[in-house]
Order: structure tokens, then C-alpha cells, then sequence
């Protein structure tokens, strides 16, 4: 025979909604970040709009992670990153 404890349920429901919240919030933010960078250009697909924003965001990723790599104390100038 099985039985269910009443608060057992209520706490796991309660749980499960908290967690499908915090999901739901991460997921617009997320589109709100992607929608804040994202600008298609006059006659472009949005294959190819969507292809070339994860090629910025790839850019941008790596020349952050040289940027950090290097000492700030000692670099003078400016770099310039042609990929």
C-alpha cells in the first residue's frame, strides 16, 4: 500500500515550481542579452545573421580571453586583432 505525506507533496511541488522560475528568469535573460547584440542587416537571411553573430560573440570571446592573458602594468599601446 502507498501513501503520500501531504507536506512531503507540498514541499516537493513548491521545489519544483522555484526551480521552473529560476529557469524561465535565466531564459529571458538570456534572449534579452542575445536580442541586445543581435541586428540583422538590410537583406540578410537570419541563417546568415545568426551565423554571423556567433561569429562576433566568438570574436569577443577571444580577444577577451588575450586581453586577460596579458599585463596590463607592462603592455603600452594599442593591440589590434585581425582574424
Amino acid at each position: 500500500k502507498k501513501s503520500a505525506s501531504v507536506a512531503d507533496a507540498k514541499e516537493k511541488v513548491a521545489s519544483l515550481g522555484k526551480r521552473n522560475a529560476e529557469a524561465k528568469a535565466s531564459k529571458i535573460a538570456q534572449q534579452a542579452e542575445i536580442a541586445k547584440g543581435f541586428k540583422r542587416l538590410k537583406d540578410e537571411s537570419p541563417e546568415d545573421a545568426i551565423r554571423r553573430f556567433n561569429l562576433l560573440t566568438q570574436r569577443e570571446a577571444l580577444e577577451a580571453a588575450l586581453l586577460a592573458g596579458l599585463d596590463t602594468d607592462e603592455t603600452t599601446g594599442q593591440i589590434e586583432l585581425n582574424f
